[in-house]
């Protein structure tokens, strides 16, 4: 069963009982596949109102503050290799020149930082996303994937930028929260 079937499934739970520990038992279960912070799922879940869940699920560190456009991108590049064997042009453009947002510009503007924690914090930060989506509407887009097969998606159909784009939203919901 794929993993939107699963959760569609899941979804079905929910709403027969009532209660949100099908949607925990599934997060747990995926804890086990991908590597992923836990706790900050379970936390994302069971939070009475399901706004602003990644700055409110995630346990904040110092790193997390000194990340990059240049370590997404090289998130993005490792994991399309590690999953995909993909390798990515060193040249290929990843920085929108267009985007006038002034903590994405601060953050293209920063040195590497290379913490080996980031790809569980991007992952955990999109779970987290999926599991408001949930929280927040009971249904799913068609589109609806894991991780790295939504990266993977993205980039073959929208190209490294708009991968690099969306982790950094997800980079920025964490950090600011609701507030930008």
């Amino acid at each position: 069963m794929s993993y939107r079937n699963n959760t569609l499934w899941m979804i079905t739970l929910i709403e027969k009982s009532g209660s949100l520990n099908a949607m925990k038992d599934f997060f747990a279960q995926l804890s086990h596949v991908r590597e992923v912070d836990k706790f900050a799922l379970i936390n994302s879940i069971s939070v009475s109102k399901p706004v602003n869940l990644i700055n409110r699920s995630v346990l904040l560190q110092p790193w997390m503050n000194l990340v990059s456009l240049v370590d997404i991108r090289n998130i993005v590049v490792f994991m399309l290799w590690k999953e995909f064997k993909i390798m990515l042009d060193t040249n290929e453009p990843y920085v929108d020149k267009g985007c006038t947002d002034t903590f994405y510009n601060e953050v293209n503007d920063r040195k590497p930082n290379a913490n080996d924690k980031l790809l569980v914090l991007l992952e955990t930060a999109y779970y987290i996303n999926q599991i408001f989506t949930i929280r927040n509407q009971m249904e799913i887009p068609q589109n609806w994937d894991i991780f790295p097969n939504y990266v993977l998606n993205v980039y073959k159909s929208k190209g490294l930028i708009s991968v690099v784009n969306d982790l950094f939203d997800l980079y920025q919901l964490l950090i600011l929260g609701d507030q930008f």
